[in-house]
């Protein structure tokens, strides 16, 4: 399985979410690398809990 998970701004509709990550003409969030990192993790630690024998070891 394979995901991508991109940060969009609070209001965007559902059926917008596919093509609002792709839109540049509104801005593009500025995410310091160490928030993103932050996210990353706890998205991680959020799925292991979920079904953690799917999921592989952090790679660090």
């Amino acid at each position: 399985m394979h995901w991508h998970v991109a940060p969009l701004p609070p209001g965007v509709p559902y059926e917008l979410q596919q093509t609002a990550a792709l839109d540049s003409s509104k801005g593009v969030l500025d995410i310091p690398d160490e928030e993103m990192a932050s996210l990353a993790r706890s998205i991680r630690q959020a799925m292991q809990q979920l079904r953690p024998s799917l999921m592989p070891p952090p790679s660090n």
